[in-house]
Parts: C-alpha cells; structure tokens; sequence
C-alpha cells in the first residue's frame, strides 16, 4: 500500500487531555469574552468584522485586568488582612494561571483561528505588544502573591530603600525571578520558593509560547519574480 495523500493525524491521549484541561482552565475569560459562533455562510468582510470586534473586547479584558492587578498589589501591601485581600491574591493567583493556559490553548488549539486563517490573520505587532502586556502582568500578579508574606522575602544585607514596604519587595523579588537577574541582594524562604520555582518556568514558556505565536503569524515573504521559474511552454 502506498502513503495516503492526506494522511491522518495522529495525536495519541495527551494532547487531547492537554486541550480538555485549557479548555476548563481558560473558561471563565472564555465565557467573559464569548466568542462568536461563526454560522455555516460567512463571507470573508464578515469574518473580518466579527475578528475585529473580539480583537477590541480582549484587547479590553486584559488591559483591564492589567488595572485590577495592579490594584490587587496595592491591596494586599497596604490593606487590612481581611477576605478581600485573600481574594486579591486569589484573583492574581487566578490571572497567572488563565493568562499562561490561554496563550498555550492559542498557540496550539485555538478553533476560531484555525476555522477564519483563510480570511482573517493577528497582527504580528499585536501579537508582540499583547505578549509584552502578558509578560508585565505575570510579574505584577507574582509580587501581589509575595507581598501577600513580606516576611518571607529576605534581603541577604541591609534593605535598600527599593525594599521599602511589601510592595516594593514583591515588585523586586518578582522582576529578579522573572527576569534571571538575581543579584544576591533577596531571596525568598519557605513557601514562596516554590512560587519563586513557577514564576521562573512560567516566564521562560511564555517567551517560548509567544515567539511561536508569533513565528506562526508572520506571512511568508513573497518570492522575487526574477527567481520564480518560467512559465511551461503550452503545447502546439
């Protein structure tokens, strides 16, 4: 038997876990943004249309959820200990795991892009511009979970003024571990070790993830005519 002109993927169980698991994990943004249902007659102006309009609502979510991040550290370093400020971390804690699920979901399983690539293509500066955006909201949402325990972050000699209340040292601990740039000058202890662990595999696969989503949006370059072969002579 000779090889099938389309042959059949074959993708074993764990990819088709992997999906079921993103997709559970990325429900609720996925029910926040609701994405279109897409009827069987689609002309190519309204797959452009209906792109555009998700484009601006999740462009909207995650720079709202930038705001809420920002107000959730500010929250656990300067409020009270009390419910709100453990759903604080919560809602950080659940930014983390729905920002890093959806952009592994997007680069691997994403239905809507594999169902309008014909028509509709994400801009390559989108796509670097709301990866930049992910990438600043994992080191907020990871200093709001070490602002939480400001005790457990320590400075190896005297805090410089960089150190200066929970939020600063979150802020610090959290661009260091991101970033790979430790210098020695803070470290964390006890449970945030683990956290420290995360946030480092967190930052090195979202860089990963985004350079394929990126590499994948990118449109091949157009050929020079000058290279192309000539045209086959018709038959008299």
């Amino acid at each position: 038997m000779g090889v099938p002109a389309h042959p059949s993927e074959v993708r074993g169980w764990i990819a088709p876990a992997l999906r079921v698991v993103l997709r559970v994990l990325t429900l609720p943004s996925t029910l926040i943004l609701s994405p279109p249902r897409l009827p069987p007659h689609v002309t190519p102006a309204d797959h452009l249309a209906r792109s555009a309009r998700r484009a601006m609502r999740v462009d909207t979510f995650i720079a709202g959820c930038l705001l809420v991040d920002i107000a959730c550290l500010w929250y656990v370093a300067e409020g009270p200990a009390d419910w709100r400020r453990a759903f604080a971390v919560g809602f950080v804690g659940w930014r983390v795991v729905d920002v890093l699920a959806t952009v592994l979901r997007v680069c691997l399983f994403d239905e809507f892009d594999s169902r309008t690539h014909l028509y509709v293509h994400s801009s390559p500066t989108r796509v670097v511009v709301l990866g930049l955006v992910n990438y600043l909201e994992l080191v907020v949402c990871f200093a709001g979970v070490y602002a939480f325990a400001p005790q457990l972050v320590v400075a190896a000699h005297a805090a410089p003024p960089v150190f200066d209340g929970p939020a600063g040292k979150g802020l610090h601990l959290s661009f260091a571990t991101q970033l790979t740039v430790g210098y020695g000058d803070a470290y964390p202890v006890g449970w945030l070790r683990p956290v420290a662990w995360l946030q480092a595999l967190a930052g090195l696969g979202l860089i990963a993830l985004q350079i394929a989503r990126y590499m994948a949006v990118v449109p091949p370059p157009h050929p020079d005519p000058a290279d192309l072969p000539p045209p086959p002579t018709p038959p008299r």
